[in-house]
């Protein structure tokens, strides 16, 4: 439960104040959320059920930004790449974990308390300056009557507990976790419902979380879509400019809150250009298009277009292509079925592979040859 002090002084500094709200109905469309499920240390985790990608059981359960310890939200993101940066570097690389995609239906009345409202979003060029400021300009109409000394009051907590919900570390997580539970569980006892908070996101500052109590969880308007088994093969989120690398290794559908089936992921050459072959000999020549493509290799029948159809219709090199490209976003592979891509494959060789030039049998160091190739799902067993 909330420490009993931290209450009594919310309540005493924040009993008469303005509470932002958006509230949703059947008039508005759907929201596509994501979550991240860590299986490291989850006992009896089960793909195939909808509950284990939610809110934690409660003995999983610790005290974060949104919650006390044993009471439980269901932590959303409305990019892929937010949720990711929320685990805050926790997921190590070659660690396997899930990425869910979620569908919330507004078909009944939902109220969410906003605090996206800062003192650093409000300003001018800040990236979610133009997200709230319609919620300012709420805040203001509903103050602009009221004297200077009072609305300052009124505006001060709003922007004050924004602020502490994107304090970039843990040093006043019992303030905010007392105060969700405050407004999603307490407020409840005395006929106030709210279903979620929505606050910006600390690790990715362009970006939203909505936390959800429980029931919004388990009811039929949260509809789980789809979920991504992956690997992380890269974290350098920590970095000024860095970000993720992933392997997805497959897709499970879900429907009508049950799972449906898996799919892998299938990859498809579609294009070799032979006419933008590059090759370049240890002896510094540079070789290129159509012609380049149909020298023989070796004083064989065998020419440089068979050497290189070999190798890039071969298994091997087909399942690792995606590897080779560095992988996708996060929020590729999980918005469309079908992905098209294009790019310069380039192999290097050791000395043996030779074609005969106008200076004579030279070998081969690197070709290089743009193709195009497709990635798309298919149903696995």
């Amino acid at each position: 439960m909330p420490d009993p002090e931290i209450m009594k002084s919310l309540h005493e500094k924040l009993v008469n104040r303005v509470i932002p709200t958006i509230s949703y109905n059947e008039s508005h469309e759907g929201l596509i959320l994501y979550r991240i499920t860590k299986i490291k240390g989850f006992n009896d985790f089960n793909p195939k059920t909808k509950s284990h990608y939610s809110y934690p059981p409660e003995e999983y359960c610790k005290r974060q930004r949104v919650n006390l310890p044993r009471h439980p939200v269901m932590y959303t993101s409305i990019y892929p790449t937010t949720a990711l940066a929320e685990m805050k570097g926790s997921i190590e690389v070659g660690e396997k974990f899930y990425i869910s995609q979620w569908k919330l239906n507004f078909k009944e009345r939902l109220v969410f308390h906003d605090l996206t409202l800062n003192s650093q979003a409000k300003l001018e060029g800040h990236i979610l300056h133009d997200y709230i400021e319609p919620l300012a300009t709420g805040l203001r109409n509903i103050i602009s009557k009221v004297p200077q000394q009072f609305s300052e009051g009124l505006n001060y907590p709003v922007e004050k507990l924004g602020d502490l919900f994107t304090t970039p570390n843990e040093d006043y997580y019992h303030i905010t976790s007392a105060y969700s539970h405050l407004m999603l569980y307490n407020m409840r006892k005395i006929g106030v419902k709210f279903d979620a908070i929505t606050y910006p996101s600390v690790q990715d500052n362009s970006s939203l979380n909505i936390a959800f109590h429980p029931t919004v969880a388990d009811s039929d308007l949260m509809q789980l879509e789809q979920v991504f088994e992956v690997t992380m093969v890269e974290n350098t989120l920590s970095d000024e400019n860095g970000g993720v690398k992933i392997n997805i290794h497959k897709r499970g559908i879900f429907g009508d809150q049950i799972f449906i089936r898996w799919e892998a992921p299938f990859v498809k050459i579609t294009n070799i250009f032979f006419e933008g072959l590059k090759i370049k000999t240890f002896n510094g020549e540079h070789l290129n298009g159509i012609e380049a493509a149909n020298l023989y290799i070796n004083n064989s029948k065998a020419t440089v277009k068979d050497y290189v159809k070999a190798i890039i219709n071969a298994p091997e090199f087909i399942n690792n292509l995606p590897n080779e490209r560095g992988n996708d976003e996060p929020s590729e592979p999980l918005s469309i079925d079908v992905k098209h891509y294009q790019y310069e494959f380039v192999q290097v060789l050791k000395h043996g592979i030779k074609v005969q030039t106008s200076k004579g049998l030279n070998c081969i160091e690197e070709l290089s040859i743009p193709l195009k190739w497709i990635k798309e799902y298919q149903e696995s067993k």
